[in-house]
This record gives C-alpha cells, structure tokens and sequence, in this order.
C-alpha cells in the first residue's frame, strides 16, 4: 500500500512537472511573440520618421527588407537602441543619401541623432551605444552642418534635396559642389557661406537657384513644384478664443506645417499666400461679417483649404451665447451652409467609429471620445468619422478647387496624439492644401515674407542645442499675428479683436485701475514684470493667461472679456497681475500664492463679502481636512504635478497657512518679504529655495518659522533663523 502510495505521488509530481515544463514553453513562446510584434511596431514607427526626413518611398527596397528581417529575426536587434542604430545606419543605403565618401559616416551619425530625438525622452540613449566621439573631426563638422541645416528648415529640406538630387543627377551626387547646389536649392538660398563655415569651400554650378529660371528649369524638368512642401497655416482666433487649439498648432508644427495663429480679422489679405484656414467655434462664438464669408468660399473656390471646427451644443451652454447672437443662429453655419455642410445641435454619441474605408490594418477603430457633437454633410462628403448612431463627426469635401472639412468639436483635438486618429488627420489636412495655388511659394518657413506688413510674435519652445555654435538657436512652435485694434494710455498697451471694442475703455478705466492700485497698496511695490503694463483683450469665456518669455521682463497679461460680469473680469486682473509681480518662492508656486491672494482681493475689491470670503474657505478647508485631517500630512514643498486633485489640494494648504500667519504677524508680512528678497538681489522668482523661502520670511515675521512649517508636515531644513541672519 505504502510502495503503491509513492508510486502515484511520483506519477503525480512527474505529471506537474510535465506540465509546468509545457506552460514555460508556451509562455516562453508567447513572450517571444510579444516582443517580436513590439519590435516590428518599434521598426515601422522609426521608419515612419525617416520617411517624413527623407521622403515617403524608400529607393533601394532590397536594402529595406535586408534590415526588416534581420530586425525580426533577433540577429542584431537586441533591444530598441540596437535596432534604432542599425536602422539609422542603413537610411544611407535605403535612400542613397548624397555626398561623398566622407559623408556616409555623418549621415549615418545624424539619423541616429534624429530618431533619437523622435524616439526616445532626452538622455535616454546614452552616448557609447550612441557612438558619440567615434569619427573623425572632418566627420563631425559635416554631422555639425547638417544638424544647422535641420535646425533651420526642418524636414522639408531634407526631401527635397533628395528629389533635386535625383532630379538633375541621375547618376547620384558625389561631388560637394553638385550637392551644395542642390541643397541650396532645397533651401532657396546660397549655402555656400554656411559650408564655408563648418570648414568646406566649394563652388557652385552655373545652375539658378531660385526665382523664375528655377521655376522654368523645373518644368523642363517636367515637375511643376517640389514634392514636399511645407503647408502654411492659419488658425483663427478671433471668432473664438480657446487654449486648447494651441495643441493643434503644435501638432501640425511637429508634422511640419507652418501654423501661425491670428487674432486679427479674418481677410483675405491676411492669409492669401496660404494654404489652409483654421476656423472654430465652441464656448464662444463672434458673428463671420459677410465680407469674411465671401472670402474664405472664394478662397476655397481657388484651391484652398478650410478646417472649421464647431460645436453648437456646447456653445448653448454658455452665457456668452444669448450677448452675441441674439438671432439664435450658430455663427460658424453661416459660414459652413455656403458649402454645404451644418453643425446640428445634436450631441454625439460618445462611441466614435472610424469608417471602414478608412481604417488602418491592425490599428482601433473604436474610442470613447465624450463631448463631440454631429454634422449635417451632403452625399458627395467623405465621412471619415461617425458616432455609434451613424451620425458624421468628421467629414471632407471637394468645392471649386479646394477642399472643406469639418469637425464636431475641439474634443477631437486632445486626441491627435493617438494612433490611428492622428494619422486619419494628417492624412485629410494634407488634402486641404492639396491644391492651393500657393503650394509653388518659395521661402515658406519664412512667416515675414508670408506676412509682409504685418507684427508678429514668434513663438519658441525653449530647448536650446548643446553645441555651442548653435547655442542662442530655439525651436520654432508657433507664430502670433496680434490684433489690428490697440489702445494706449500713458505706458498701459492694450490689444484687442474688433469684437471687443465695446468693452475696452470700461475695463481700462475703471477695473483695471481698480485692481492694479489695490494689488500696488497690498504689496508696497512695483510689478515685477512689464506685463502688467502690456493687455490682450479677446474673445473668450473663462479664464485668463500671463505670457511670459524666458529671461526677459516683457509680457503679456490676456483677458477675456466675452459674457464675463465685471467681478469675474476683476478676479481675473487680479489672478494674473499677481503673476505681473513675480511673488518669489521655490519652483511651481505661482499657484499657491494665487491660490491665497485670490480671496484675500476679491474681498479688498468687493466682489466678495467678508461672510461669502469666510464661507470660502470652509469649503476649501473641509475638501482639504478629508485629506489631511490634522493639517500635517499634506507636504506643501512636494509639487505633485501627476495629481491635479492633490496638488490642488496643496495650493489650498498653503494658502491656508500663509492667512494663518498673515492673522498673526499682519497682512504687510507679504510686502515686507518681497521687500527683503528684492533688496537681496533676487531677480529670478523661482531661484529661492524653499530653506531660504522660510529664512526670508521669518525675517520678515521677526521670528523663527521653521517650527511652524515643520508642524504643519512641510520637509525642511531644521534651522535656527538667529543662525540664518
């Protein structure tokens, strides 16, 4: 019985050995699987960004499904970086990349650089796999050119130096002097003076480069216009003013389009070297004049683009609504009836469906996207996407020689980062522009001949090259056309769109005076910054905006004035202007100071009554005190910028901290700490850290704060301010 007993046991534990033996090599499978299907993904989406660098079509096939397989089979594709190198390092035998021996190595160093900078965060592929400070120096000045060169015409640049290579050398280029010349034909310009800097003289063949002999050369040549051009675009802000479309020009910015957003009235003389108009109305919307209409449709009728975005349902909702168009028709269907399109003002349903023609292989056709609304579109539309109910959220037509398209809703916007969506767009925006007589324009990454005669600002993001040659070049973003209207009252600038000329001399006169002597008594002190001096009225319900540039002192203070009451526009002036007075403290504070000099203002500016105030407080304490019930658990020095519900609750915290001192030590503690860290020097708002925040503040209290912060579970320092003097 004993023998018969391990007998079975035996069996059984060979059994689940078997077993478990066969799930390892099934999950071991399946895990294989994974990471191949990851892999090939990781390879067709960093081929995706050699196509947008270098063209759409590969030439060399053979050399492309070389490194596919290889990068499927493992042979050298370990991990992402090994295969981003192998790829970058074959783009110069896929697409026969010009030049002399000399530049195959830096080719290859600078699409590397590329995918880096498309693939990966900032530092995540380290220097050695990277291969930096592997080549020669004559190597390195000819990556350092080519890396000025994308910095200054981005993507285009390079696709159509390829195409002017192929175009009048069939036998390839490599010859400096043949390549410089179609460079600089790609550029529009002389580039001879840029490749004498980087170390390379050479001379350029007796081709033209530009102007009408080069437009003459390429019909001879049988083409009409370069292949890829540069779209330029133009989004209007002034019929309705909403942050969120700020996204949209930075995705077209980073898909290489040229937005520049508008302020100023929609005329044809504004964007007739263009080729696409952005319209939108949703929480705002300002009437189209006819003569706007008349343009925009014959501006299509020629071969224009038009994108209009609108939501009426949404629209309906604000107050704003009834104080513009009291005849109760959505404004942008004035303009969308002339083409045969209308916004209904029936919600969507939630579920959006991409068309079946339109799907990609392998990609969702299905999402959850709330806050759309429908689209009335003639048979002839090309419905790209419907909700659930069969209603068109997304469509495109043909008119004249252009293209209109319509969307139901800025909602759609959030979602251009998300595969297939921001491919679909892409796909039917460069089909706006498809057939703009302006596509021939030279010179489109220049927005001052694009724009000539009119003030611009020039957008940048702030990342600054490394090498020091290109250390003061930024990024192009996004361009700003302000508004035609302005207004001066001693050093007071104001800018504002012709809708909001009615509301211009009440808010300078009287609230904005208001607001700024009040913050001047409260803080005992000057501004800061010059933006308090610099105002943008425009047309928008909700909140407002401080613009300020990096390292420099002049800005801009936005207000929108549309269907706000004066205490709203009030509470506004006074966020913002806060702002204008730089209240130092450690990085991300701004809102915890505003967060405090809000209520303490709009009882001072009799918006709120000292009851409402009081009332205010305790509801924000309460929502507080759920969290942190004795006021020591919440970190006021911890920002927690991936918790928009807990850093809310921080900025609260810490506004209730400073009234408890202000209680204590006066309201002029405020002034009396700006005072003594201005009086040290500090120019930078956000140069203190917190330490030295509570060290200045206890000076100003005359008594040492650190017990009090250390009470309240903020992380600091332990320090005695009579050691701190």
């Amino acid at each position: 019985m004993q023998k018969s007993s391990l007998y079975s046991l035996a069996n059984i534990i060979k059994s689940s050995m078997a077993g478990i033996f066969l799930l390892s090599f099934f999950l071991a499978i399946c895990h294989c699987q994974a990471e191949t299907e990851k892999r090939r993904d990781n390879f067709e989406k960093m081929l995706t960004q050699l196509r947008v660098l270098f063209g759409q079509s590969p030439f060399d096939l053979a050399a492309l499904e070389n490194v596919r397989k290889a990068s499927m089979t493992g042979l050298f594709a370990q991990d992402e970086d090994s295969l981003l190198c192998e790829l970058a390092d074959a783009a110069v035998d896929i697409w026969k990349l010009p030049g002399p021996d000399l530049w195959r190595p830096a080719w290859q160093k600078f699409c590397r650089q590329y995918l880096k900078s498309k693939t990966y965060p900032k530092g995540r592929l380290d220097d050695n796999s990277f291969g930096q400070g592997d080549y020669p120096k004559d190597v390195d000045a000819v990556y350092d050119l080519l890396m000025e060169l994308y910095y200054i015409y981005r993507e285009p640049f390079f696709v159509n130096t390829n195409y002017f290579c192929t175009l009048f050398y069939a036998d390839g280029v490599t010859s400096i002097d043949n390549l410089t010349w179609c460079m600089s034909a790609a550029a529009e310009t002389d580039l001879t003076p840029v490749f004498a800097r980087h170390g390379m003289q050479v001379t350029l063949p007796s081709l033209p480069i530009a102007g009408e002999p080069f437009h003459a050369l390429l019909k001879e040549k049988e083409s009409g216009f370069l292949p890829y051009h540069r779209p330029k675009v133009l989004i209007d802000q002034t019929h309705s003013y909403q942050f969120v479309v700020y996204h949209l020009a930075y995705f077209l910015h980073e898909h290489d389009f040229l937005g520049t957003h508008s302020d100023r009235s929609l005329r044809a003389s504004l964007y007739k070297n263009l080729d696409v108009v952005v319209t939108h109305q949703e929480v705002v919307a300002v009437p189209y004049s006819d003569e706007e209409i008349s343009e925009l449709v014959s501006f299509v009728e020629k071969g224009g683009g038009l994108l209009m975005i609108g939501n009426y349902p949404e629209l309906l909702k604000f107050r704003a609504y009834a104080a513009l168009n009291a005849e109760g028709i959505f404004p942008l269907n004035k303009l969308a009836e002339k083409f045969g399109l209308r916004f209904s003002d029936q919600i969507a349903d939630p579920i959006i469906l991409i068309e079946e023609a339109e799907r990609i292989e392998n990609r969702p056709f299905q999402f959850e996207m709330p806050g759309m609304s429908c689209l009335v579109v003639p048979d002839s539309a090309t419905v790209i996407l419907r909700d659930r109910a069969g209603q068109p959220i997304f469509a495109r037509l043909r008119f004249g020689k252009g293209h209109v398209a319509a969307i139901g809703g800025t909602a759609f916007i959030k979602w251009l980062d998300v595969l297939p969506l921001n491919q679909l767009f892409l796909q039917h925006f460069y089909q706006l522009g498809a057939e703009s007589p302006n596509l021939h324009l030279f010179k489109a990454h220049h927005t001052d001949l694009l724009f000539s005669g009119v003030e611009m600002h020039q957008g940048w993001d702030y990342e600054l090259d490394e090498r020091p040659h290109l250390q003061r070049r930024y990024r192009r973003r996004a361009d700003f056309i302000w508004p035609e209207n302005s207004k001066s009252v001693g050093r007071l600038q104001v800018l504002y769109a012709h809708a909001m000329s009615a509301y211009v001399d009440k808010i300078i006169d009287t609230i904005y005076q208001e607001v700024y002597d009040t913050l001047a008594a409260f803080y005992r002190c000057p501004p800061e910054s010059d933006s308090a001096e610099r105002l943008h009225f425009y047309p928008h319900w909700g909140s407002g905006y401080t613009w300020m540039p990096p390292h420099v002192r002049e800005g801009m203070i936005g207000i929108p004035c549309l269907g706000n009451d004066d205490d709203r526009v009030k509470h506004i002036f006074a966020h913002e202007l806060t702002h204008a007075w730089g209240l130092p403290g450690p990085p991300g504070w701004e809102h915890c100071w505003t967060q405090f000099t809000d209520h303490y203002f709009m009882e001072k500016l009799h918006c709120y009554s000292p009851e409402k105030r009081h009332q205010l407080w305790q509801n924000l304490l309460e929502d507080l005190k759920k969290k942190d019930p004795d006021l020591n658990l919440i970190d006021i020095s911890i920002r927690r910028v991936d918790n928009v519900a807990e850093e809310h609750l921080r900025w609260t915290k810490f506004a209730y901290m400073f009234d408890l001192l202000c209680r204590r030590y006066g309201y002029d503690l405020l002034s009396r700490y700006i005072r003594l860290v201005r009086e040290a020097g500090i120019i930078d708002k956000e140069a203190l850290s917190l330490e030295d925040f509570i060290r200045y503040l206890s000076l100003a209290a005359n008594e040492d704060l650190y017990p009090f912060f250390i009470r309240h579970g903020t992380t600091v320092p332990v320090g005695d301010i009579s050691s701190k003097k």
